[in-house]
C-alpha cells in the first residue's frame, strides 16, 4: 500500500515537473498583463457611467423645466401684454442651478440648454419686454428642447406645439 502511495505520488511529482517546463511563460506574462489592464480600466469605466447617468439626469430636470417655461413664453410671444415676471419662479430657478452642471451634458446639448437659458432669463425681469426678444427666447426654448429630447429617455407622446405622429394600425392575432 505505501509503496503504491509512493509511485503515485512520484508519477504526479514528474507530471508537475514536466508541466512547469513547459509552460509558456511569455504567454502567461501576457495574459497576466492583459488581466491587470483591465482590472485598471475597470474604475475608468465604472466613473463614465456614473457621469452618464448624472448627465442623464440633468438633462431630464432641464428638459423638465423648459417643457415648465415653454408655454408661458409662447404666450407671452402671442400677446406682448403677459406679464412674464409671473414665469413659474421654481422653474426659473431650477435651470438656474441645474445650468451649473451642464458641463455633464454633450456638447450641442450643453450649448443649447445655455442658449435658452440665457434667453429666458432677462425675460423674468418685471419691465416691458421687445417681442423680438419674446420671440428668439421661444425660438432658443423649441430647439434646446428638440436637442435635449433626441438623448431623453422619456419623451411625450405629443410634444408641445408638434402635432402627434400617425400610429402604426394595430395587428390582432387571427384566433
Amino acid at each position: 500500500m505505501i509503496s503504491a502511495i509512493e509511485s503515485l505520488l512520484e508519477a504526479v511529482y514528474r507530471v508537475a515537473a514536466a508541466t512547469w517546463r513547459a509552460v509558456d511563460w511569455q504567454g502567461a506574462g501576457a495574459v497576466a498583463t492583459f488581466l491587470v489592464a483591465a482590472l485598471a480600466v475597470i474604475p475608468i469605466w465604472r466613473d463614465a457611467r456614473r457621469r452618464r447617468a448624472v448627465a442623464r439626469g440633468v438633462r431630464e430636470e432641464i428638459l423638465m423645466n423648459l417643457r415648465l417655461l415653454q408655454p408661458r413664453i409662447a404666450a407671452a410671444a402671442a400677446d406682448p401684454s403677459v406679464e412674464l415676471a409671473a414665469i413659474e419662479s421654481e422653474a426659473a430657478g431650477a435651470l438656474r442651478l441645474l445650468i451649473g452642471q451642464a458641463h455633464l451634458l454633450e456638447a450641442d446639448e450643453a450649448r443649447m440648454a445655455i442658449g435658452a437659458v440665457a434667453g429666458v432669463m432677462p425675460l423674468l425681469a418685471p419691465r416691458p419686454h421687445s417681442s423680438p426678444a419674446i420671440e428668439d427666447a421661444l425660438v432658443a426654448v423649441n430647439e434646446a428642447i428638440s436637442t435635449l429630447e433626441r438623448r431623453s429617455a422619456y419623451r411625450p407622446r405629443t410634444p408641445i406645439g408638434r402635432q402627434e405622429l400617425p400610429r402604426s394600425p394595430v395587428r390582432r392575432r387571427p384566433d
